[in-house]
Protein backbone atom coordinates (compact mmCIF):
# COMPACT_ATOMS: atom_id res chain seq x y z
CA UNK A 1 0.00 0.00 0.00
CA UNK A 2 1.13 3.56 -0.64
CA UNK A 3 0.90 4.67 3.01
CA UNK A 4 -1.72 7.39 2.47
CA UNK A 5 -0.93 10.33 4.70
CA UNK A 6 -3.28 13.25 4.10
CA UNK A 7 -5.90 14.81 1.90
CA UNK A 8 -7.19 18.23 0.89
CA UNK A 9 -10.16 19.63 -1.00
CA UNK A 10 -9.17 22.40 -3.42
CA UNK A 11 -10.50 23.67 -6.73
CA UNK A 12 -7.70 22.79 -9.16
CA UNK A 13 -9.53 23.42 -12.45
CA UNK A 14 -11.44 26.63 -11.82
CA UNK A 15 -14.99 25.21 -11.91
CA UNK A 16 -15.74 26.21 -8.28
CA UNK A 17 -16.02 22.53 -7.27
CA UNK A 18 -13.11 21.36 -5.14
CA UNK A 19 -11.09 18.37 -6.24
CA UNK A 20 -9.99 15.66 -3.78
CA UNK A 21 -6.20 15.67 -3.43
CA UNK A 22 -4.62 12.67 -1.74
CA UNK A 23 -0.96 12.74 -0.79
CA UNK A 24 0.84 9.52 0.07
CA UNK A 25 4.44 8.71 0.78
CA UNK A 26 5.11 8.07 -2.92
CA UNK A 27 2.52 10.01 -4.96
CA UNK A 28 -0.07 12.71 -5.17
CA UNK A 29 -3.43 11.86 -6.76
CA UNK A 30 -6.08 14.41 -7.66
CA UNK A 31 -9.67 13.24 -8.22
CA UNK A 32 -12.69 15.09 -9.58
CA UNK A 33 -16.32 14.41 -10.31
CA UNK A 34 -16.67 13.89 -14.06
CA UNK A 35 -19.98 12.72 -15.54
CA UNK A 36 -21.21 12.02 -11.98
CA UNK A 37 -18.28 9.67 -11.28
CA UNK A 38 -15.21 10.10 -9.10
CA UNK A 39 -12.36 10.01 -11.63
CA UNK A 40 -8.60 10.47 -11.48
CA UNK A 41 -7.85 13.99 -12.70
CA UNK A 42 -4.04 13.96 -12.32
CA UNK A 43 -1.33 11.89 -10.65
CA UNK A 44 2.37 12.55 -10.08
CA UNK A 45 5.20 11.56 -7.71
CA UNK A 46 5.08 12.85 -4.12
CA UNK A 47 7.64 15.54 -4.97
CA UNK A 48 4.77 17.48 -6.57
CA UNK A 49 2.67 19.95 -4.64
CA UNK A 50 -0.41 21.93 -5.66
CA UNK A 51 -0.09 25.70 -5.47
CA UNK A 52 -2.56 28.47 -4.58
CA UNK A 53 -2.89 29.44 -8.27
CA UNK A 54 -4.04 25.88 -9.21
CA UNK A 55 -0.69 25.04 -10.82
CA UNK A 56 1.67 22.31 -9.61
CA UNK A 57 5.33 22.46 -8.62
CA UNK A 58 7.59 19.40 -8.68
CA UNK A 59 10.72 19.88 -6.56
CA UNK A 60 13.37 17.25 -6.00
CA UNK A 61 16.88 17.46 -4.66
CA UNK A 62 19.39 15.06 -6.15
CA UNK A 63 23.02 14.14 -6.26
CA UNK A 64 25.88 13.45 -8.64
CA UNK A 65 26.38 16.39 -8.72
CA UNK A 66 24.21 18.02 -6.04
CA UNK A 67 21.28 19.85 -7.62
CA UNK A 68 17.61 20.73 -7.25
CA UNK A 69 15.25 20.00 -10.15
CA UNK A 70 11.92 21.82 -10.55
CA UNK A 71 9.00 21.52 -12.91
CA UNK A 72 6.22 24.08 -12.87
CA UNK A 73 3.00 22.86 -14.54
CA UNK A 74 -0.27 24.47 -15.50
CA UNK A 75 -3.06 21.99 -16.12
CA UNK A 76 -6.25 22.39 -18.11
CA UNK A 77 -9.83 21.74 -17.07
CA UNK A 78 -9.52 17.97 -17.49
CA UNK A 79 -6.04 17.65 -15.94
CA UNK A 80 -4.12 17.84 -19.21
CA UNK A 81 -0.81 19.69 -19.20
CA UNK A 82 -1.15 23.08 -20.89
CA UNK A 83 2.21 24.55 -19.98
CA UNK A 84 5.35 23.44 -18.18
CA UNK A 85 8.86 24.67 -17.60
CA UNK A 86 11.76 22.66 -16.16
CA UNK A 87 14.56 24.37 -14.31
CA UNK A 88 17.42 23.27 -12.10
CA UNK A 89 20.26 24.59 -9.98
CA UNK A 90 23.53 22.68 -9.65
CA UNK A 91 25.72 23.32 -6.61
CA UNK A 92 29.39 24.08 -6.93
CA UNK A 93 31.37 21.10 -8.11
CA UNK A 94 35.04 21.16 -7.03
CA UNK A 95 36.01 19.32 -10.21
CA UNK A 96 34.27 21.98 -12.32
CA UNK A 97 35.44 25.54 -11.61
CA UNK A 98 32.98 28.36 -12.06
CA UNK A 99 30.50 27.94 -9.23
CA UNK A 100 26.84 27.06 -9.56
CA UNK A 101 25.20 26.16 -12.85
CA UNK A 102 21.63 27.01 -13.82
CA UNK A 103 19.40 25.43 -16.45
CA UNK A 104 15.98 26.27 -17.88
CA UNK A 105 14.48 23.60 -20.15
CA UNK A 106 17.93 21.93 -20.45
CA UNK A 107 19.64 25.15 -21.58
CA UNK A 108 22.36 26.57 -19.36
CA UNK A 109 21.66 30.18 -18.38
CA UNK A 110 23.26 32.79 -16.15
CA UNK A 111 22.18 33.19 -12.54
CA UNK A 112 20.51 36.49 -13.43
CA UNK A 113 18.44 34.95 -16.23
CA UNK A 114 17.58 31.97 -14.03
CA UNK A 115 16.32 34.15 -11.17
CA UNK A 116 14.42 36.47 -13.50
CA UNK A 117 12.59 33.59 -15.18
CA UNK A 118 11.98 31.25 -12.22
CA UNK A 119 11.52 33.45 -9.15
CA UNK A 120 7.81 34.02 -9.81
CA UNK A 121 7.14 30.26 -9.83
CA UNK A 122 9.04 29.66 -6.59
CA UNK A 123 7.19 32.48 -4.79
CA UNK A 124 3.71 31.06 -5.38
CA UNK A 125 2.47 29.73 -2.08
CA UNK A 126 0.44 26.70 -1.12
CA UNK A 127 -0.98 28.03 2.16
CA UNK A 128 -4.59 28.10 0.88
CA UNK A 129 -4.58 24.29 0.60
CA UNK A 130 -5.59 22.83 3.96
CA UNK A 131 -4.17 19.35 4.42
CA UNK A 132 -5.95 17.00 6.81
CA UNK A 133 -4.64 13.68 8.10
CA UNK A 134 -6.58 10.50 7.45
CA UNK A 135 -8.07 9.07 10.63
CA UNK A 136 -6.64 5.70 11.70
CA UNK A 137 -9.16 2.96 11.19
Amino acid sequence: MEDIREYALYDMNGDNIPELIIRSRIAIHIFWINNNELTLWYSDPAYTKPLNNRALLYERAGGAPEHTYYKYMVLGYGGEELYSVNFSEYEEDPSCPGGKKYFIDDTEVTQEVYKAQTEEYLQIGDDQIEWKPFENQ
